[in-house]
């Protein structure tokens, strides 16, 4: 079974709360942590629980290296700042909005960006830069002579 990235993310949240109300049941020597979270799972709705046990059973189903890489993911998002996890947050959220051919777009821009030196890199981020504080008609008139050009 195949899974997206943009779910790699989800399961990995939901692999670290199923991970702990499977891990420990019945052990007698349960640290104030782990008593913390099983008493969080207690405390999820029946529909939520299922999902995660849902999701689990996925995670399970996955070859051992994506289910490393979800591991690797998840403990790379616990060990950022509460603000860069709304950032991606975010970022996954607008990735959903968007649809197939931007998607695909974005990733061949990507792609291109992978492709590029360092000091190609550089030059494209300085070439943003100066773009996003150009005023708006300022970016247009740049817009329509890059359109002349292309056409010519």
């Amino acid at each position: 079974m195949k899974i997206s990235r943009r779910d790699l993310l989800g399961l990995g949240l939901i692999f670290s709360t199923q991970l702990v109300a499977h891990s420990s049941f019945g052990q007698d020597s349960e640290s104030a942590q782990m008593r913390g979270l099983r008493k969080k799972w207690d405390e999820l709705p029946e529909d939520q629980k299922e999902l995660i046990k849902q999701r689990w059973a996925q995670f399970k189903s996955l070859p051992p290296e994506q289910q490393k890489k979800i591991r690797s993911a998840m403990s790379e998002f616990q060990k950022k700042t509460p603000e860069e996890r709304a950032k991606i947050r975010e970022a996954v959220k607008k990735w959903r909005g968007l649809s197939p051919e931007q998607r695909e777009k974005l990733k061949q821009r990507f792609q291109r960006l992978r492709e590029m030196s360092p000091e190609q890199r550089q030059k494209a981020r300085e070439r943003i830069k100066k773009l996003k504080n150009m005023r708006p008609e300022q970016r247009e008139k740049l817009r329509e002579r890059i359109r002349r050009r292309r056409s010519s």
